[in-house]
């Protein structure tokens, strides 16, 4: 099945700012799940401040689009044999890398839900960014961006599988290790154990003869 990639674009605030509380509050089904949303450099992001300036002198107009919705999933066995704990490593290594590679910085905010059966991440993405000369202008995302998009997600999540797989094998090592020393401790007390029965049995063994005696 691979990598599924939904985008639609916003055009007016409000519905906008509505997805976004939406994807960071919204009910999660697992225990474990955090509600909230995670941007370049927190887990905790500010979900308050992404929506005042989704709404900024620089998308106030009209006719400004305001925002790109973006879901990304992966089948839960896909999300498995990848090597997969977590979306968020991915969408931060991912948008760093398309920011470099677009020649402009722009703001985004992300949720990840862990849905059983497609775990997937919410991302949205301020239609308005900063380019290498400081200058603000609209980010299109096209046809083009758009496959650039899907392909350097995928090229993520393959660069880093090895390294999950690596510290997955490490940590099965680690288990391994530690049940052969507890076995190993095990049969050495065992051995302990036959060999003080052995020395109860030599111990008896000599009373019985000394007692032999005695009764002679």
């Amino acid at each position: 099945m691979g990598l599924f990639m939904r985008v639609s674009l916003c055009r007016h605030a409000a519905k906008a700012k509505a997805h976004v509380k939406y994807i960071a509050f919204r009910s999660r089904e697992g225990p474990l799940e955090e509600r909230g949303a995670f941007d370049r450099n927190s887990d905790h992001a500010d979900v308050g401040r992404f929506n005042d300036n989704l709404e900024d002198h620089l998308t106030r107009h009209p006719m400004a689009n305001k925002a790109y919705k973006v879901t990304l999933s992966l089948s839960e066995r896909e999300f498995g044999q990848r090597g997969m704990t977590s979306w968020k490593t991915v969408v931060r290594e991912a948008m760093e890398n398309l920011q470099k590679q677009w020649g402009m910085e722009f703001q985004w905010i992300a949720a990840e839900h862990m849905a059983k059966g497609h775990p997937h991440v919410h991302i949205v993405i301020k239609a308005v960014g900063q380019d290498e000369s400081g200058r603000f202008r609209q980010l299109r995302l096209d046809k083009q961006r758009l496959e650039e998009l899907r392909r350097e997600v995928d090229r993520v999540i393959e660069r880093r599988r090895p390294r999950e797989q690596e510290r997955l094998l490490s940590r099965a090592d680690t288990f391994l290790r530690d049940m052969e020393a507890a076995l190993r401790s095990l049969s050495r007390h065992d051995q302990d154990e036959d060999r003080e029965w052995e020395h109860q049995l030599w111990l008896r063994g000599r009373s019985r003869s000394r007692d032999d005696g005695r009764g002679r």
